[in-house]
């Protein structure tokens, strides 16, 4: 089998998926993918866990001059102690370098290239030091500045680098001049100055303009790039100045040590002598800007406050100055921004750690909130610690005594007798489908003093550290959990399900105590097939003991991993590894499930009876190989083979150098359609190591380079080992996935003279026909999504790749992509999402827009103008980071601002901190706002994981006109209650679906200006939103309830589908529900259902209206004959047990299609069976009887089912898994390839029901 997504053009698209069967991991349906694999995290929770995760301390010698490196680290010039410290963005001590060599001479200024080297001066000297290592930075030359005629020097005389060129600009008072040298240390000239220096010195390398202090209170405007002048032309030296009114605090000018520019071109200006800094606006033109903006001080450090700034740097990432606050003797760390923001809030001394306990929970609760993580397992923890038999006085002692052990009481003992009650083994949560979630929920959020040695020395740990390091019994009882061995704890284990993976991942800080536990871990193994996972984690050794208890400790962990069947041992020493080392870990537990999901069917425009295959092909630890590929259709709908075109094999005839690949960022040109290269890698590098969880180090060398080659296409991984990383892959286009192609051609919407509320009626007022005539010829793209982290568009004829984006939130995730094994690379998420495209009208002029979430790929949406579609425009990127608690927020020329919600309020224009996965596909619709047009783009919040409401329970409403900021965050309410015990229903809510606005263009029903919203949420409840002009704007209900709980598996994920009963003009709403996590379960308790829902007030919406719950409407189940559901609020029908829905329903001709799946109870690893239910539209009533089986369903055979397209009186579905010759599909289908083609049915309701059209390019509904 391949495994292919399919898309139809004229009335037709595909999203149909298959995968090869030999050595391919399966889609969903298929059997192994549906079934999750089980982790068991044991968590060391002895008493030195309490212990700060070690690092050396700097102490801090007379700081003067500080800079940023590109991943957030500042380097800052030690005076007195000659040397210069690094520490991270959280203030932690990483390394010194800057001792002996030429730089004995004591550098007093520093400034660091876009590369990370570091280049300081003092008196006389210049000094290069390259980075060479993770943390290591070398002397690489030194030049003598006297040597070129620029004088001596002063020692606090500045120097400053350009970004666009790399070159080092030192300014010299006694010449009056200005220095210039390469990166390599050469002398390339000097400017003069008039008036002379006045020491400092900054550059604004995004304008291409420096500042400096003159000896006449002045701060002086030069153009470095002279073609920047408002003339056009320049000399070495502009003459443009301009004058800062002094503020009444500033003391003395003689006394501003240092000046620096954000990235907004703001200048801030230190004044040691007043132990201020001080904010001036950017320079704009001659005599305009440089207006003061405030003062400020560091009352947030307490009574130590600023003593003096000699020098700062800023980190334009995070929008962070960090000072070197010489009389103080400190560095001062402050957060900025656009304005008067300030917060001045740590300051680096002798900086204090967390626990290795408070570090390990933490990388714990980032990894459970990863969805591409645990949408393949089902995780479960365990905290283990003192437990060998002989030592119960000393545990019954301590627990009298000790308030910080914790292990008389429930649950910290686990029932058995097996088990004294001194054992600290402890569950917090059982291997479940809800793990992660109970897991978060289960990690205290207050500290509690561990005992290590004993109280008075001991750190502090979220849950209790106390006693020694005994994992023998810890696996043990993680065995007998395992064998079913243990009454009230079940074993995870599906006995029935052959395929599944199971893993015990240990973490731990130190040697072992008790029997040698790697006899344990060969047991797992050889009798449940467990592999165990051995990490090691921050331990040191203690020379008092005589003994290298490192090694002893190295030694023993060894043997647990080669007996766990994992080899290696993972070792970590801080918070950054330990991330990637269970990252890693996890992801080879799980690396069938996490490959696949269902595909999707999408109608699309009329661009001629042809079809858009997209196929893709599983490869194991490199890059999926994507194809999109066009064939004809014949006038029955009948595909014609061979194919025009496939995307992906024209793709690999062009050498990666040669692509159009862009993105954008500050400090590049926001209309270059291939600047993603690596010659352009300085302006956007540290955001590629900007993880979306924590910042990362950085790999060092070629690293960032090879992922910047690799994305373009160049073998930089060197997949085939012959040393030649230069060379193109042998495939380019990596899997189109979840995301579901969109056509952009000749302008298509209508227009109308009738006056109405329709777009029809304003497209004619706003002359859309001159818009459209004038785009007529423009060149058709199919864009599409894929996990290279692009959305790419590709030629319509032809197949070519006419350009690729990389959106700016994706630049953090592509060094995802890089493996510690050599030769390979890791599959990621990239733009996962589907573009929507649409025609809209603002600024006095008709665009074409697109809009794309990124999907499984993160959290975050973006939008281009594709008006000119070999010329396309970005409009806005936004990213949620709900772990830092910041929106990162892309300007259309890619300037980045960040807006921080740690302290719970942000700035309500960006206020994305709802913002899940980006699964909702947005609509654009017109709604109108005081009495004005406005477009919309509207949304769900996304997916959570199941695992926090406080992102994904929301709707956004977001404004197109102005750069996608928020105009609406509509709250969604979440019955789970996680402070009941139980829990209430264990489904945290969510809303993934896309949404369904009904607008005055579908129906002559809606006399309102904009739209009523439907749509389903995680936990099954129906809504419905008002953003008419009549009534409330933004007023919410909900309609009906499905009552989903974490045992009956009610949820939705797919959005609903609308019909109109000309009969009684009321509207019905229809969906289904289904776990798509858990394709595979069988559990007795699942319970799903299909609704058809009457909103009896449509087109109206009355607030009062009370909810429906099941006992409100009428059961269907099993119903063949039609009666009563129309005279009342609607109908329900139960699925069989097991059953899923796999798709979003669809609806023609007073028909509603539901696609199911029940899965093999009998082997979970063999592929289930698709069936089609067809039913009444307003009765619900069964409509088709098998001519086989005389069942009220149909088989489609062995796969999961997509939705439906009708085309020429023919429905279509894409059937996952397919295999010909499958002789369980029903006789009235054909299968071709993965394509089930049958006829439609007609309706018996003796009513002509109209199915809203809603006018997407993608979507023809």
């Amino acid at each position: 089998m391949i495994f292919i997504k399919i898309i139809a053009s004229s009335l037709l698209l595909f999203s149909l998926w298959m995968v090869n069967s030999i050595a391919k991991s399966l889609p969903p349906g298929t059997g192994q993918a549906d079934v999750k694999a089980n982790i068991l995290i044991l968590l060391d929770t002895s008493g030195s866990m309490s212990d700060a995760v070690p690092f050396t301390p700097i102490q801090i010698s007379g700081p003067n001059d500080s800079d940023v490196d590109s991943n957030g680290n500042v380097h800052t010039i030690n005076w007195n102690g000659g040397f210069i410290s690094v520490h991270n963005y959280l203030g932690t001590p990483v390394t010194t370098y800057g001792t002996g060599g030429s730089s004995t001479y004591r550098a007093s200024k520093i400034a660091i290239d876009t590369n990370d080297n570091v280049y300081g001066k003092n008196t006389n000297k210049l000094v290069k030091w390259s980075k060479t290592g993770m943390n290591t930075w070398t002397e690489d030359w030194a030049v003598v500045i006297s040597s070129n005629g620029c004088g001596n020097g002063d020692d606090d005389s500045d120097i400053e680098i350009y970004d666009q060129t790399n070159q080092i600009y030192i300014t010299d008072r006694q010449t009056n001049k200005t220095c210039i040298y390469n990166s390599a240390g050469t002398f390339i000239g000097s400017r003069n100055t008039s008036p002379t220096h006045n020491y400092p010195y900054a550059i604004d390398s995004n304008n291409g303009v420096a500042y400096h202090f003159t000896s006449n209170s002045t701060l002086k405007v030069d153009y470095i790039d002279t073609s920047r002048t408002p003339e056009g032309t320049g000399t070495s030296e502009s003459a443009y100045l301009g004058n800062i009114i002094t503020p009444p605090d500033f003391v003395y000018w003689s006394k501003v040590n240092d000046i620096e520019v954000d990235k907004r071109g703001d200048i801030w200006v230190a004044d040691r002598t007043g132990s201020k800094v001080h904010k001036f606006s950017a320079f704009n033109t001659p005599g305009g800007g440089l207006e003061h903006m405030g003062t400020f001080t560091c009352s947030g450090l307490g009574s130590s406050g600023l003593g003096g700034v000699y020098g700062f740097g800023i980190d334009h990432v995070n929008d962070v100055l960090w000072g070197a606050d010489y009389q103080g003797g400190q560095i001062v760390k402050a957060n900025i921004g656009a304005g008067t923001a300030w917060t001045c809030n740590s300051a680096v001394g002798s900086p204090t750690s967390k626990s290795r306990m408070q570090v390990a929970t933490d990388v714990i609760k980032i990894l459970m909130q990863d969805s591409s993580l645990t949408d393949g397992a089902n995780f479960g923890l365990m905290n283990w610690s003192w437990a060998d038999i002989h030592y119960q006085g000393w545990n019954q002692y301590y627990c009298s005594s000790n308030p910080y052990i914790m292990c008389m009481d429930p649950p910290y003992n686990l029932p058995g007798p097996s088990y004294p009650q001194n054992k600290l083994s402890t569950f917090k949560a059982q291997v479940s489908p809800t793990g992660a979630q109970e897991i978060l929920a289960s990690i205290p959020t207050t500290l509690t003093q561990g005992y290590w040695p004993d109280t008075s020395s001991a750190g502090y740990c979220t849950f209790p550290c106390a006693g020694a390091t005994y994992v023998d019994d810890a696996l043990e009882f993680a065995k007998d959990y395992f064998n079913d061995a243990i009454s009230g704890y079940p074993s995870p284990i599906d006995s029935s399900a052959s395929c599944q993976n199971n893993y015990i991942i240990v973490i731990s800080d130190g040697d072992f105590n008790g029997d040698d536990p790697s006899a344990v871990t060969l047991q797992l193994y050889e009798d449940l097939g467990i592999k165990t996972y051995m990490v090691g984690f921050a331990l040191t050794d203690d020379p008092d003991t005589g003994v290298d208890e490192l090694a002893v400790a190295q030694a023993n962990w060894a043997k647990i991993a080669t007996n766990g069947q994992t080899e290696t041992v993972l070792y970590a020493d801080n918070e950054i590894a330990l991330i990637n080392v269970l990252r890693d870990a996890i992801r080879q537990a799980v690396s069938l499930p996490l490959t696949f999901s269902s595909p999707q069917i999408l109608p699309d425009m009329n661009l001629g009876d042809s079809i858009y295959q997209s196929v893709f092909e599983f490869e194991n630890k490199k890059q999926w190989k994507g194809h999109l590929k066009k064939y004809k259709m014949d006038s029955a709908g009948l595909i014609v083979e061979p194919e025009d075109w496939d995307a992906g094999e024209l793709l690999n005839n062009v050498r990666h150098f040669s692509r159009k690949v862009w993105t954008v960022f500050q400090n590049m040109s926001a209309n270059d359609t291939n600047n993603f290269t690596t010659a352009n890698i300085g302006a956007f590098k540290a955001e590629m190591y900007l993880d979306d969880s924590i910042p990362l180090q950085h790999g060092i060398g070629t690293e960032p380079y090879n992922i910047v080659e690799f994305t373009r296409g160049a073998d930089a991984f060197d997949y085939d080992a012959d040393n030649d990383l230069t060379e193109d892959r042998s495939w380019k286009l990596a899997d189109i996935f979840h995301s579901e192609p969109a056509l952009v051609a000749n302008p298509p919407d209508a227009v109308s003279t009738t006056v109405s509320n329709s777009d029809d009626y304003y497209r004619h007022q706003n002359n859309y026909t001159n818009f459209k005539n004038a785009q007529a010829n423009r060149r058709g793209i199919v864009l599409a999504g894929s996990n290279a982290g692009m959305l790419h568009a590709f030629d319509v004829i032809t197949g070519e790749e006419l350009w690729s984006f990389i959106p700016p939130s994706m630049l953090s995730k592509l060094r995802r992509v890089v493996s510690s094994n050599a030769n390979q690379t890791n599959a990621i998420y990239g733009v996962d999402g589907s573009p929507l495209v649409k025609d809209i009208y603002y600024d006095n002029s008709w665009k074409t827009v697109a809009i794309s979430g990124l999907g499984k790929g993160g959290n975050s949406y973006f939008a281009l103008d594709v008006t000119d579609t070999e010329n396309p425009k970005h409009l806005f990127t936004v990213l949620n980071d709900p772990v830092r608690k910041k929106v990162y927020y892309w300007a259309a020329n890619g300037f980045k601002t960040i807006h921080d919600y740690n302290g719970g309020s942000i700035d309500e224009n960006y206020d994305y901190r709802k913002l899940g996965e980006a699964w909702s596909t947005p609509k654009i619709i017109r709604i109108k706002i005081g009495g004005n047009d406005k477009w919309v783009a509207v949304f769900g919040a996304g997916f959570n994981n199941n695992v926090s409401s406080d992102i994904g329970s929301a709707v956004y409403v977001v404004d197109l006109e102005d750069g996608g900021k928020t105009l609406k965050v509509v709250d969604i309410e979440d019955k789970n209650d996680p402070n009941s015990s139980p829990a209430t229903n264990y489904v945290i809510n969510s809303v993934p679906s896309s949404l369904v606005p009904i607008i005055p263009e579908n129906t002559s029903l809606a006399t309102y200006n904009g739209a009523l919203v439907y749509f389903a949420d995680y936990e099954g409840k129906l809504w419905k939103l008002d953003l008419t002009d009549q009534g409330t704007l933004y007023d919410l209900q909900y309609l009906y309830d499905a009552e989903a709980t974490k045992e009956n598996e009610r949820k939705v994920m797919f959005e609903v589908s609308a019909s109109i009963d000309e009969g009684t003009n009321k509207l019905w709403l229809y969906y289904g529900t289904g776990d798509q996590q858990q394709l595979a379960s069988t559990s007795n308790q699942i319970q799903n259902q299909i609704y058809g829902i009457k909103d009896s007030e449509f087109p109206s919406f009355n607030s009062s209206f009370t909810s429906l719950t099941q006992t409100d409407c009428f059961d269907t189940t099993n119903q063949t004959s039609c009666v009563a559901a129309a005279d009342q609020n609607g109908w329900y029908a139960n699925l069989d047990a097991k059953e899923k829905v796999t798709a979003k329903p669809s609806v023609k001709s007073g028909i509603v299609y539901f696609n199911r799946y029940v899965p093999d109870s009998t082997n979970p690893c063999q592929p289930g069976n698709a069936f089609q239910s067809t039913h009444d539209y307003r009765y619900g009533c069964t409509q088709t009887v098998s001519s086989d089986t005389g069942d009220d369903k149909i088989s489609l055979g062995k796969g999961v089912a997509t939705s439906i397209t009708f085309y020429k009186g023919q429905q279509y579905i894409g059937l996952s898994g397919a295999q010909s010759g499958d002789t369980s599909i029903d006789s009235s289908f054909t299968l071709t390839g993965n394509i089930l083609q049958g006829a439609q049915i007609g309706s018996s309701s003796g009513s002509n029901p109209f199915t809203p059209v809603i006018k997407w390019w993608r979507e023809l509904f």
